[in-house]
This record gives C-alpha cells, sequence and structure tokens, in this order.
C-alpha cells in the first residue's frame, strides 16, 4: 500500500522522478526522451512518473522515496558486475562472469564467497553447481557474529591487481548466507598463488645474522692492499705445502719447488702500484653521433661516502685512477652494500648510459660442450685465479676519459686501468687470456674470464704443463692468487663442475640446494622448479624425456595459475636425477665428430 498526506518532495533526483527544467529564454525546448523501460514507478505505465494522470501528488512523492531507498539500498550492497577489461585494481573476476571485489584474507581458512554474488553469477551462469558440505562450517565474522556456511562452490578466479591479472582455476568458495560486499580469497588460495605468510615469517625467524652470510659471487673490487703482499718465498713454501698435502709423489715435489722458485713474482694476494700487465689494452669505440654524458653526483650516506672516498683515495694512490674534473663524461658511483654485512660494500659503476652508446666488440664465451671433449684422457688437474684480475689489465688512452669517467662527491676521476663492469670487460678479458695462452690451449688448458684450469694426462707432464703457465705469466708481467690456487687435484672445481679423470659432474654443494625445494603443487612452482633445474641441462642424461611433460603443462597454462601437478608429471623422477649428481664421461672425438 502506498502512503497518503506525504508532502511532496522539494529535491529532484532522478530522471524519472523529475520535472524538466524551463528552456532557456530563446532556445527551443528540448523534446521529453521516452521512458525507461519500467515506466512509471507507479502503474508502470509507457510514460514518466510526472506525466501519469492517475497518480497524486502525494503517491508521487512516496514512489520517489522508495525509489532512492532502493537505490542507495543497491549501492550498498555488492554490485556484481558483467565482466569487462578495464576492471580496478583490486577486484575478481569470477569465471569471466562477474565482478567483485576482493580482499586477502590470511586469517579465513578457506575462501568465502557471499550469497549475493552467487546468485549474481546463477543469473548469468545458471548451470553453475554448488554442492552442500558434509559437515557445516562456523564462520566467525569482524564484528563477533557467528554465521554458518553449508555449501561449497568450484570457481574460476582472475585477480586484477596493479600489475596485471593472476589467474587461479578450481577455487573452492564457501557460500555465506546474505548480502556480503566483498570475496574474501582466503589461505588455501592464497598458497596455490605461493603466498604463505606463516612460512615467509618463520624463514625471516630462521635466518642467520648478517654476519653469518657469504658474498657467494665476490667481483674482485676489493681495495689493494699493500699488507696482502706477502714475501715470495712464504708464497712457494706454501704453495709447496699444499701440492705435498694433495698426494703429489715425492720425486716430483723439488722439480715443482724449482718450478715456482724460478717464477717468484708472479704470486700476489693484491696488486699494488705496479705497471699494467703486458697485453693489448681495452679499447671501446663510440657509435657515430654519440653525445657526451655527464652524471650528477650523488648524494650519500656517512657510511657510504666514507667508503668512496677511501676507496677512490687507495685507487689514485696506487695509479689505477686520476682527477679529472675537466672530463666531458662521467659515470654516477653507486656503493653496494656486500652480502652478510651492514657497513661493508663494494664498489660499483653505473656505465649503462655509456654502454648505451658504445659499439660492443665481438667474442664468444666458453660452453660446456666445447670444453667436455678437452678433459678426455686428463688425471691430473690444477686451477688458477688472477689477482683482481681487471685491474692489471691496461685501458686505452683513447678510452678512458671518454668512455670510463665516474663521478662522486669529491670530483670526477679517470681511471687507466679496465674497469669491470663496462660491457666489453668480460670479454675483453676473455680473448687476452685466450691469446696470452693460446700454446696451451685446449690441450693443456682452458680459461674462463679470470679463472683458469690446467691438466695432463700424468704428474710428469703436468709438472712440465706448470712451468710453460708460469713462463707465459711471468712474461705478461701478471699476477696470481697464491690463496686460490690449486697446483695439484685429482679432481678440482671449476667454474661449478667437479672434473676428474672419471669424467665431470656438477658440485654437490651447488645442486644439493635443489633438496630443498618442495615439490612443485602449483604451476607457479613449477615454473620456478623448471628454471632451477634448467642450467643442468646439458649435464645430466635423458634430462629432455624428463622435463618434456613439465615444459608441456607450461606451455598450455601460459599465464594460468593453479591446478596441483606433482604426482601427474614426474616432477619427483626430474629432481631425484638432479640430486644423483651422474658422473658424465668426456666424448672422444674422431676426425667427424664424436667416436
Amino acid at each position: 500500500m502506498l502512503r497518503r498526506g506525504v508532502p511532496e518532495a522539494t529535491t529532484s533526483w532522478s530522471h524519472q522522478a523529475s520535472a524538466d527544467p524551463p528552456p532557456a529564454p530563446g532556445r527551443a525546448s528540448r523534446p521529453s526522451r521516452p521512458p525507461r523501460q519500467a515506466g512509471c514507478l507507479v502503474y508502470k505505465g509507457p510514460h514518466w512518473l510526472k506525466d501519469c494522470p492517475a497518480t497524486t501528488e502525494a503517491q508521487k512523492a512516496d514512489a520517489r522515496e522508495r525509489f532512492r531507498e532502493a537505490k542507495e539500498r543497491r549501492s550498498n550492497t555488492i554490485r556484481s558486475k558483467a565482466a569487462r577489461y578495464d576492471s580496478p585494481a583490486g577486484s575478481v573476476r569470477i569465471n569471466g562472469l562477474v565482478e567483485a571485489p576482493y580482499i586477502p584474507d590470511t586469517g579465513a581458512d578457506k575462501s568465502i564467497i557471499p550469497q549475493g554474488i552467487v546468485d549474481s553469477l546463477l543469473a548469468v551462469l545458471p548451470t553453475l553447481t554448488h554442492t552442500p558440505l558434509s559437515t557445516r562450517v562456523d564462520v566467525e565474522m569482524a564484528d563477533g557474529r557467528r554465521l554458518v556456511c553449508e555449501h561449497e562452490v568450484l570457481l574460476n578466479l582472475e585477480l586484477v591487481t596493479s600489475a596485471g591479472p593472476v589467474s587461479i582455476r578450481s577455487v573452492p568458495g564457501l557460500i555465506l548466507a546474505g548480502e556480503g560486499e566483498e570475496f574474501l580469497l582466503g589461505r588455501d588460495a592464497l598458497k596455490e598463488l605461493g603466498i604463505d605468510i606463516d612460512h615467509q615469517l618463520a624463514q625471516q625467524a630462521g635466518q642467520p645474522l648478517l654476519g653469518a652470510d657469504e658474498d657467494e659471487f665476490p667481483v674482485g673490487d676489493g681495495l689493494p692492499n699493500e699488507q696482502d703482499a706477502h714475501d715470495p718465498r712464504q708464497a712457494i713454501d706454501r704453495l709447496v705445502a699444499q701440492v705435498v698435502s694433495e698426494g703429489l709423489p715425492a720425486n716430483h715435489v723439488e722439480t715443482v719447488r724449482s718450478v715456482l722458485t724460478t717464477y717468484p713474482d708472479i704470486w700476489s694476494e693484491a696488486i699494488g702500484p705496479d705497471p699494467p700487465a703486458h697485453v693489448e689494452p681495452l679499447r671501446v669505440t663510440l657509435q657515430d653521433l654519440a653525445v657526451p654524458y655527464r652524471s650528477p653526483p650523488h648524494k650519500y650516506a656517512p657510511l657510504q661516502a666514507d667508503f668512496v672516498r677511501e676507496y677512490v683515495r687507495t685507487l689514485v694512490a696506487n695509479g689505477f685512477v686520476v682527477k679529472n674534473n675537466a672530463s666531458r663524461w662521467a659515470s654516477a658511483a653507486v656503493p653496494v652494500r656486500k652480502p652478510g654485512s651492514r657497513d661493508k660494500f663494494r664498489m660499483t659503476i653505473d656505465y649503462r648510459p655509456v654502454t648505451r652508446v658504445t659499439i660492443p666488440i665481438a667474442g664468444s664465451m666458453l660452453t660446456n660442450a666445447t670444453t667436455t671433449d678437452a678433459f678426455a684422457g686428463k688425471k691430473v688437474f690444477g686451477s688458477f685465479d688472477f689477482t683482481q684480475g681487471f685491474w692489471q689489465l691496461p685501458l686505452h688512452e683513447a678510452s678512458r676519459e671518454i668512455l670510463f669517467s665516474f663521478i662522486t662527491e669529491d670530483g670526477v676521476f679517470t681511471p687507466n686501468r679496465v674497469p669491470q663492469e663496462a660491457t666489453d670487460s668480460a670479454l675483453h678479458f676473455q680473448g687476452e687470456m685466450q691469446r696470452l695462452l693460446a700454446p696451451l690451449i685446449p690441450h693443456s688448458a682452458l680459461v674462463w674470464v679470470d679463472d683458469v684450469i690446467l691438466f695432463a694426462p700424468t704428474v710428469s707432464e703436468f709438472v712440465e704443463v706448470l712451468g710453460d703457465f708460469f713462463s707465459l705469466v711471468a712474461a705478461a708481467k701478471l699476477k696470481l692468487n697464491v690463496l686460490k690456487c690449486s697446483l695439484f687435484k685429482m679432481e678440482v672445481l671449476w667454474c661449478g663442475r667437479l672434473i676428474s679423470g672419471a669424467g665431470i659432474r656438477h658440485d654437490p654443494d651447488r645442486v644439493g640446494a635443489l633438496s630443498t625445494l618442495p615439490l612443485p603443487a602449483t604451476i607457479a612452482d613449477l615454473r620456478y622448479f623448471v628454471c632451477a633445474t634448467n642450467w643442468l641441462q646439458d649435464s645430466l642424461s635423458d634430462y629432455a624425456r624428463m622435463i618434456a611433460p613439465l615444459q608441456e603443462k607450461l606451455a598450455a597454462e601460459k599465464k594460468r595459475v593453479g591446478g596441483r601437478v606433482e604426482r601427474r608429471y614426474g616432477v619427483g623422477g626430474a629432481r631425484t636425477s638432479c640430486l644423483r649428481g651422474d658422473v658424465l664421461a668426456c666424448p672422444r672425438l674422431g676426425p667427424h665428430g664424436v667416436a
């Protein structure tokens, strides 16, 4: 029943309930638009409420009030809409048809969908089915109310985030009676995405102190320190004691000592103000129309500023850089904290703007396929490391100021040695070492940037190789790090692989990290697992066959996330093969390939 005697509302708010304003003077009146499909709010006729001949003013006012209240109720409840592509961040597209805001709720064991959203979904997807729960689930709301969920529905979700959509399939959702406002994404769905708050907090609590961490990949940027330069006789005695402990036959010990004594100046734990090595200097070519780049000086924190100042002071004292404030080129010096420390830094130079206007040099690095055959039949090995190798190589005078100058708070400095961070530094170092050691490569030596491995079939031949190697190093005025060299090994670690007379295998310490990876439960986990094992592809027998179903699964899923895969796709077998660490025999090459 409509109420009577209600005064007419003074505020018009609806196209249906408002009267047309009078036309402006001198302007023709705009024709009235036809009413919406519902028509009159009272009698549903094909006319506007204001034009209804059978409705009193009180009825019109009451209809307007009820229409306004209904509109407010609709805006306060979840207004699920048909799917569209410009969804706001923080919304979820359910089964590709209905949208609603969602809240990630780490306190909810299961995802919860309000009955109102389910009703909206059923309106556009009548085939959607929900199943009764064998045991009713009590739900405690944020305001303390306790509600009961008796049904569950299986949903495909697409979460709209600021970084893009993320899809999850077959997510069970408890149906909560009533008109809810948001879809609650529970812990079960978050774990499918790899988000486990409890596990992440446990990892944080279980991490060792920073002081216990180690820098796994040192970059050789340590400061030259004259205190690290020991007496060559001490270095020789240390190396001789090392080869004896490794099992060098007694009849070869004095021969090795004689070889070491012949070249005492090639050993050093740090480089000082010595002349650069006798190798070709690095020369970099600019692109046509290249414009000089000069970065503004960065503002450093006090600890960083002290480190940069001391670092540059030492470089200047050793003659590695010179102050050059007139340089038109200057890249930013960026100190980076070393892993495992709060107050230790390494110096890096942001050469990216300069790299973009240079022409890279041509070159190649060694691959597993090109090196394994070199070790066939070899029984004795040694590994060597050049002391702060990049600082030993000269930089061409034409390339110093133009490309490699850097700026700090104290001014611009130009190096005269090869900087490690430049785009061509590694290839240049590799090329020069290959040229230097060409008489030994590939039958007795291989080089990977500043790491050299020597090998021979017998101890006698290996001692001869040592003498040849030391002779080449001494002629080039290069320095070897006595602390990182192994003169005699039956099995040597080189470039992440253990090489011996039996064959080649990966370092168990590195491969063992795969054992800490849980079997992937989602496609996101599977992608991570495949990437983690991919670097072993050239070293595992039957790897391609084992990994093929996993690759096919990833290709089929593309951007979708979800679905349990650990039993169906043989992930366990692939991981077991990786951890087994098969020893691969070195292939024997005949005149037409592998014999």
